[in-house]
């Protein structure tokens, strides 16, 4: 053993002294005292016997480095994962963290969080047990020095006290008469009265289903769920408003219990929208998100300014539209209007397109196309029958036509007819092949004979 002893301090001398006297690399050495040392030929394989879940790894020299749960690289020290540590690098932190960071109040965080302002569905590994932890971020990077700088402010709006009046955002309601509207007076006949307005929402379900095919969700694709779901939306709240105008005219003593016992349930959700509203005073959501996509949206043309310009000015001509103004970019323009790429007017009759804003030749075209004919051109064209014009090319239009005219129409609002009028300019975006059918060209034609 001498030679191993002498060996100490440089680690391929013991390795060569431990073969020399064993005959054996990386094996357990044993001593005439019963005691063991353990010899190892390469540094990874020497890990912490403490705070480890045993699944040590083969490529790190770390003593305290393991891999942990759901895939991360790895951990640091015992506290938290390597991705861990790095979402704190960004600024996100578990919720005890964050708190301490921004020096928020739980009320605050929970608020903010509800709101939107704040993100919590990022979570990674921390402890030796390998925990999943939410981890907390602003959901804009400016609202953090946002936040600190109308700290007061903010946080009085989350507790639902208006900072300038120091009074509530809205009055607390009372506790309702009746607790169940099967005890409210006129109950029983206003629940009869709206039957026929529940019948006519059933009925433009079924409507919409044999124009648009749709078989039931578990035939359904996702983007045919979602389209369904949308339209139903917009359809309960047709339906709940017709009951409400019904009831306030027939059954005004029923209306007003039933109002008091929404009033009364809604008050968190109500208070919380009203929070909201507030807060964007200082923490302003739709600025940050507006400049987002209009950073997204910048693109580069791959057509000259000039070669735009005069090209929608050919197609404006061809059309012989006598409305539209062609502007080479928006630097005469204000707000919105000079990042669009056009707008219509309904007050002046008045279209601009702003060449600088497209692409290329195709998309400013189609810009043209857009706002003249859908906006005003068809609207002009068929006057008073309009709407019938575009009530019977749908109901005249094939399978897939209605199923691609209810995909467009699936994020607008209002009654069927009023989505049909709103999609228009979307509609020319379905192929051609599509809208050449025989029964919408009879109904284009007959609109065009009045």
């Amino acid at each position: 053993m001498n030679s191993l002893i002498s060996a100490s301090g440089n680690f391929k001398d013991v390795v060569s002294s431990v073969y020399e006297v064993t005959g054996k690399s990386s094996e357990i050495v044993p001593k005439e005292n019963g005691t063991v040392h353990y010899v190892v030929t390469n540094p990874n394989q020497i890990k912490s016997a403490t705070s480890n879940n045993g699944n040590f790894s083969t490529t790190e020299d770390d003593i305290l480095y393991r891999t942990v749960f759901g895939g991360n690289s790895g951990y640091v020290g015992y506290s938290m994962s390597k991705r861990a540590a790095e979402a704190k690098e960004e600024g996100r932190y578990p919720k005890t963290e964050f708190r301490r960071e921004y020096h928020i109040t739980a009320k605050s965080l929970d608020m903010l969080t509800s709101l939107g302002f704040i993100n919590n569905s990022e979570w990674h590994h921390t402890s030796m047990y390998g925990n999943k932890t939410p981890f907390y971020g602003w959901t804009e990077d400016e609202f953090a020095d946002d936040y600190l700088k109308h700290k007061k402010e903010v946080d009085t709006l989350c507790k639902g006290i208006d900072p300038k009046t120091k009074q509530p955002l809205i009055d607390k309601v009372e506790k309702p008469q009746y607790e169940h509207e099967y005890e409210m007076p006129q109950y029983g006949e206003a629940e009869t009265a709206a039957n026929p307005i529940r019948e006519w929402r059933h009925k433009q379900i079924e409507k919409y289903d044999q124009f648009t095919g749709f078989k039931g969700y578990a035939n359904a694709t996702e983007e045919e769920k979602k389209e369904r779901d949308a339209y139903l939306h917009s359809l309960n709240e047709q339906m709940e408003e017709k009951i409400r105008e019904m009831l306030a005219k027939d059954y005004p003593d029923y209306l007003a219990a039933k109002n008091a016992l929404d009033a009364y349930n809604n008050y968190e959700e109500d208070l919380r929208k009203a929070i909201g509203e507030r807060i964007k005073e200082y923490l302003d959501i739709d600025k940050y998100s507006q400049r987002w996509r209009e950073q997204t949206a910048t693109t580069q043309p791959t057509a000259n300014i000039e070669t735009l310009t005069n090209h929608a000015e050919s197609v404006v001509q061809n059309l012989h539209l006598n409305n539209v103004e062609i502007v080479p970019d928006g630097s005469s323009l204000n707000g919105e209007q000079a990042t669009a790429k056009g707008f219509y007017n309904k007050r002046t009759g008045k279209i601009v397109v702003v060449a600088s804003n497209h692409t290329d030749i195709a998309d400013i075209e189609k810009t043209v196309l857009h706002e003249a004919v859908a906006h005003h051109g068809l609207r002009q064209l068929f006057g008073n029958d309009f709407d019938k014009f575009l009530d019977t090319v749908y109901a005249k239009a094939d399978i897939e036509t209605r199923r691609q005219i209810a995909h467009l129409s699936a994020n607008t609002a209002g009654t069927y007819a009023r989505q049909q009028r709103n999609i228009l300019p979307q509609w020319q975006e379905i192929p051609t092949s599509s809208k050449s059918n025989p029964h919408c060209g009879n109904a284009s034609n007959n609109s065009l004979e009045k």
